[in-house]
């Protein structure tokens, strides 16, 4: 029965006449458990940020890349060639009987469907590329004006101090053991990103959206998008913020 119409009634006896009960609003339907709904996947490799792979609904999967190295330009073609095709995963099929558990081996899947992120995912994989998760959702209402230097702590303990003013950023640890060191190879790899891209999820119109910031070394805007970024990527440490 289309939407919006009201059910037929029965005739009035003797009348002749058709008659309805009132029309009354229909709830909406319940979205299809088989549609695909808006997917993000952060991207690496050799523990290097590559970018973000965009699984919007009803669209071919895209690509928002964070560096400039072989491997995301390699994470890019892999995305044109495939973005709109339909990709193999491997799973328990149909089952012949029912109660039974179907046979393992492998289906296309086709783009949209509820299980194509899960196919991208394992594509990417059996490529060479690490998809470790979604995006971080971050909300940043009252950012502060500057950020000099970023004081570091983690599980209650502070393992090293950021300055942000020096050319290059000085990073001075506590200690030498292990949450330090932990902090210390986040920030390498960090400072060796230039420039500087982080993507979170914000909240727009009541969904979720992709944002996507990037900074350059030497501008007034990278000290403030490394206070981000580690928010966003390192959301196991605590920063104080020296302006």
């Amino acid at each position: 029965m289309p939407s919006g119409e009201s059910p037929s009634g029965a005739t009035a006896e003797g009348s002749g006449v058709s008659t309805s009960p009132p029309s009354s609003p229909r709830p909406a339907p319940p979205p299809d458990p088989r549609t695909s709904e808006d997917t993000w996947l952060r991207v690496t490799k050799a523990g290097r940020d590559l970018g973000v792979v965009e699984l919007l609904a009803g669209k071919p999967w895209s690509v928002v890349l964070h560096s400039s190295h072989a491997d995301a330009l390699a994470l890019e073609n892999l995305v044109v060639a495939h973005g709109a095709k339909p990709l193999s995963l491997s799973m328990h099929l149909p089952p012949k009987q029912k109660g039974e558990r179907g046979p393992y081996g492998s289906s296309l899947i086709a783009p949209g469907d509820a299980l194509y992120p899960m196919a991208v995912k394992d594509h990417l994989q059996s490529e060479g590329f690490t998809a470790d998760g979604g995006l971080t959702a971050f909300e940043d209402p009252a950012p502060p004006a500057g950020a000099s230097k970023l004081e570091v702590s983690r599980d209650g303990a502070k393992v090293g101090t950021l300055d942000l003013t020096s050319n290059p950023a000085k990073l001075d640890l506590v200690d030498r053991q292990g949450n330090a060191l932990f902090l210390e190879s986040f920030w390498k790899s960090l400072e060796g990103e230039d420039p500087l891209v982080v993507s979170y999820l914000a909240t727009t119109g009541g969904k979720p959206a992709r944002v996507t910031v990037s900074a350059k070394k030497g501008t007034p805007e990278y000290a403030k998008l490394v206070r981000v970024a580690f928010m966003v990527r390192y959301a196991v440490v605590q920063l104080v913020v020296v302006p």
